[in-house]
């Protein structure tokens, strides 16, 4: 038996863009400790990934890349196991696949990048009871979703020249922890991001270098913890003071809060917290949680609660208005707008594309202007218009797009400039004739000139007529007013 990436697996077009194939060599194993293959999860438990580092130079075309993906075991008896992948691509698009089989003898799909393989396994072991099967090559202590974990890895050189993959599972209870892949031309990260199964951990020492004037996270470790929906947070007294914390409720003073907390966001107070204790809170909401201790002075942090694969981290560009109406000769803006969605926690860069052309207004937008969502509850700047009295009328446009994370939207902003600069057009119909054979008496009408007054011109207007090639005579006649 062989295992490994086939092209018709769903989950590698989920995870990898089914853009390599990759099988695992046979090798002769032995199993090194008698080890029991039994799953470490059981129904409901979940656990997600992204976002995801992908590049792929030698692919022939740019799939939609996964930007969440997430399990949830749905049946468990013995050593069988069934999960329901869902996957959210950047195109907005989401899949959901089933994937099932057994952690004794490798039956099933779930050996195809195993998502998990059995609790408790040990170096040498194969990740399942088959002659075939690849080995655990050794233990290391390692930090995935806030906490300090035993992970198992497996590290293999691929078909491919040059090719090499490691996978990493969480020896407690056997689920894939992180991926590495690479080949000439391709490369693809894959990190855990949230569980049900352990509880994010976020210290509280007695940090005497936080200033309560000043608005900079302070204090707790780490100061910005990224979890997903339904994670579990625990606060652990490290230190030999008596702590606390509190949501930020809306006050925005230096010495708590740095920004006040969305108003439909739960609160939450932990009471007082002693040295050895904790405090642990499940967050079902997405959104950015400002907290601070309320007996600690200047100790000050977040939590960033991210959606999962169903609903990524996002955040919004808005413009307003985002129809402008302007006079030539005169200025005016549109106020950009961010906000993060669904627990966004990062830079978003703003950038402003428009036409030029000679008479056309100018735009002052953000070119390369970035806010850490997240750290600030929203941010924005303005896109200012620019027109003189030489600008012509007519309706302009401005985009300004915001990327970052992995994420990108643009907003238009429309302007309408009126009262222009006086002018003048200038029509002729036809604008050809066929000129008759001289001599044959033959009469045709001559084209007729036509002036037309904008944004108001008033005075008079010369004409003069340049003939090419030479030899022909040109009469203006006297002008006709309407």
């Amino acid at each position: 038996m062989t295992i490994g990436y086939r092209r018709n697996s769903r989950f590698l077009v989920v995870l990898l863009i089914a853009t390599l194939i990759v099988t695992l060599s046979p090798r002769l194993i032995h199993n090194a400790s008698g080890a029991v293959y039994q799953p470490g999860v059981k129904v409901g438990d979940w656990w997600n990934y992204g976002p995801f580092e992908i590049s792929c130079s030698s692919c022939p075309s740019q799939p939609p890349v996964p930007i969440g993906f997430s399990f949830l075991v749905i049946s468990e008896s013995g050593s069988n196991v069934s999960l329901r992948g869902t996957a959210h691509y950047s195109n907005g698009t989401t899949v959901v696949t089933t994937f099932s089989g057994s952690l004794d003898n490798g039956s099933g799909n779930l050996t195809q990048v195993p998502p998990i393989i059995s609790t408790g396994l040990v170096p040498g072991d194969p990740i399942f009871n088959a002659a075939s099967a690849p080995t655990i090559n050794s233990t290391a202590d390692m930090s995935y979703a806030g906490a300090s974990r035993q992970v198992n890895i497996v590290n293999y050189t691929n078909p491919f020249p040059g090719g090499t993959q490691v996978l990493y599972y969480d020896k407690l209870t056997g689920i894939n922890t992180e991926v590495f892949e690479s080949s000439p031309g391709f490369f693809v990260h894959i990190v855990l991001t949230g569980t049900n199964l352990w509880s994010y951990h976020i210290a509280m020492p007695d940090d005497s270098s936080c200033n309560a004037n000043d608005l900079a996270p302070c204090g707790f470790k780490p100061l910005q913890a990224l979890v997903t929906t339904g994670s579990t947070v625990e606060w652990d007294n490290v230190g030999n003071l008596t702590h606390a914390i509190s949501s930020c409720t809306g006050q925005i003073t230096s010495a708590q809060c740095p920004s006040g907390n969305d108003p439909s966001l739960p609160t939450f107070s932990s009471g007082t917290i002693q040295p050895g204790s904790r405090y642990s809170l499940v967050f079902n909401t997405t959104g950015i949680y400002h907290y601070y201790d309320p007996l600690n002075v200047g100790m000050k942090a977040l939590v960033a609660v991210q959606g999962n694969a169903t609903a990524p981290p996002d955040f919004s560009l808005s413009a307003n208005p985002r129809s402008l109406s302007v006079s030539a000769g005169n200025s005016t803006y549109a106020s950009i707008g961010l906000a993060p969605l669904n627990g966004f926690l990062g830079l978003v860069t703003l950038s402003t594309s428009y036409t030029t052309g000679i008479d056309y207004p100018s735009f002052i937008g953000p070119q390369g202007d970035s806010f850490n969502l997240g750290i600030i509850s929203a941010g924005g700047t303005e896109l200012l218009v620019r027109t003189s009295s030489s600008t012509l009328n007519g309706i302009y446009t401005a985009t300004v797009t915001g990327a970052g994370a992995g994420v990108s939207h643009s907003v238009i902003v429309q302007v309408n400039v009126t009262g222009g600069r006086p002018d003048f057009t200038i029509s002729a119909s036809p604008t050809e004739i066929l000129l008759p054979p001289a001599g044959n008496g033959t009469f045709f009408h001559p084209p007729i000139i036509t002036l037309n007054s904008v944004n108001g011109f008033q005075g008079s207007v010369q004409l003069v007529a340049h003939v090419s090639p030479p030899g022909l005579v040109v009469e203006l006649s006297s002008p006709r007013c309407s």
